[in-house]
């Protein structure tokens, strides 16, 4: 009869081990799944701001090379950018790139020194996208 209780108390005692280790491995993972999500979209955010930013760069140094220069650009594209747009502004423009973010919609803008042709992406596909952006001496324009 004693071998039989003490196979049954290591039996228990293991189911409250094995318990033990799960109430604290749950709310860690938990933790972790939604840290992971929040990291997941600052990446997004910054990618964001960095795809308008090298577009404007971009822009910048086309229009400083001067008239007849171009230049063959791939710019990556996260997936929560909803559009991509070029504004003129008379003597410059400016770079918007529209994201989702956590806190809403935000707007990433850089200004440009050069008047730029109008153009408007809307929901573009997220990943590389390709861009022709030349200058010919009044206007830079990008193509994609």
């Amino acid at each position: 009869m004693g071998y039989k209780s003490s196979r049954a108390q290591v039996s228990i005692e293991l189911m409250v081990m094995i318990a033990a280790i799960l109430a604290l491995f749950i709310p860690l993972l938990l933790h972790v799944y939604f840290k992971t999500n929040e990291a997941n979209e600052q990446l997004a955010q910054v990618q964001a701001e960095l795809a308008s930013g090298r577009i404007a760069s971009l822009i910048n140094a086309i229009g400083n090379l001067g008239e007849g220069s171009s230049l063959i650009v791939e710019v990556f594209i996260p997936g929560n950018v909803k559009s991509v747009k070029l504004k003129n502004l008379g003597r410059g423009g400016e770079v918007i790139v529209k994201a989702s973010t956590q806190s809403g919609e935000t707007d990433f803008v850089n200004v440009v020194r050069f008047p730029v042709d109008e153009l408007t992406i809307d929901k573009p596909l997220q990943g590389l996208k390709r861009f022709n952006i030349s200058y010919d001496g009044q206007k830079v324009s990008v193509k994609n």
